[in-house]
């Protein structure tokens, strides 16, 4: 499939309108044309050695959820290991497509995703799309009953890759508890403006300053936190079989054998 076929039904998949105004998001990195893209290769991070197994697999793209170009760069040399992948993606005619907080925001994206993984909840955005078009939000507000933030961290510890840390400070035996899901630091400031005056009980997100975290225990509520890319990586399954609809199986899609957070817990 052409390239430029291939990132209109990937804006159409993961609208750039959704990301946040301060994300980098859509195609980055795009190669001379013609480009035909047989196979794509999913990552959670764009790092050195997975540019080389998408070279030593054949991939002829990358979607990288968190964009390798984020702020700019005013040169392109050997330098830098964010420079040395536009260089040799160009070199190897390897186009890179990022959907970051399009996914964090979009219906069925990756705060969707969290949330069945936790258990039937209701769930609705705690800042709704301004777009008409595209349904979705910033974080989600889950409200589960009857269901202590013990069940909640059993069934995280349940899903592939992600770690877990808590801070508690609920013990009243409140019959419901609400969540706060977000999935990035910069999408959990937002987030935290957002939550005043909304009754959650325990934030669950990839990261948080040890500030806020102590403001939200001081608030008697919960902090859960999964590990930024660990929240985020097993995503890319379900990611995956949506975009293989949309490309209509006529692009092999894989997800990346060595991506792993560069964070190890020992």
């Amino acid at each position: 499939m052409d390239l430029g076929s291939v990132v209109s039904r990937l804006n159409v998949l993961t609208p750039p309108a959704l990301a946040e105004g301060w994300d980098n998001v859509g195609l980055l990195v795009e190669p001379s044309p013609p480009h035909q893209v047989h196979k794509l290769l999913l990552t959670n991070d764009l790092t050195e050695d997975v540019l080389d197994e998408a070279i030593d697999t054949g991939a002829n793209m990358i979607l990288s959820y968190h964009p390798p170009v984020f702020k700019a760069l005013k040169r392109i040399t050997q330098k830098s290991w964010k420079e040395r992948l536009v260089v040799k993606a160009l070199e190897k005619h390897l186009a890179v497509y990022s959907p970051h907080t399009s996914c964090d925001a979009l219906a069925n994206g990756v705060n969707d995703w969290l949330a069945r993984a936790l258990g039937p909840s209701k769930s609705v955005p705690l800042r709704a799309s301004t777009s008409l078009t595209y349904p979705g939000g910033v974080g989600h507000l889950l409200e589960f009953r009857l269901d202590p933030a013990g069940n909640i961290m059993s069934r995280l510890n349940g899903i592939q890759g992600v770690s877990v840390c808590t801070s508690t400070a609920r013990h009243d035996g409140d019959n419901g508890t609400r969540v706060s899901l977000s999935c990035s630091q910069n999408a959990l400031v937002e987030v935290l403006s957002i939550l005043s005056g909304v009754p959650a009980e325990l934030y669950l997100t990839g990261e948080m300053s040890h500030h806020d975290v102590l403001d939200a225990v001081a608030e008697g509520r919960s902090v859960v936190l999964c590990e930024h890319s660990n929240s985020e990586r097993g995503y890319l399954q379900e990611l995956g079989g949506q975009i293989r609809q949309a490309l209509e199986g006529q692009v092999q899609v894989v997800v990346s054998q060595r991506d792993r957070d560069p964070l190890q817990v020992v």
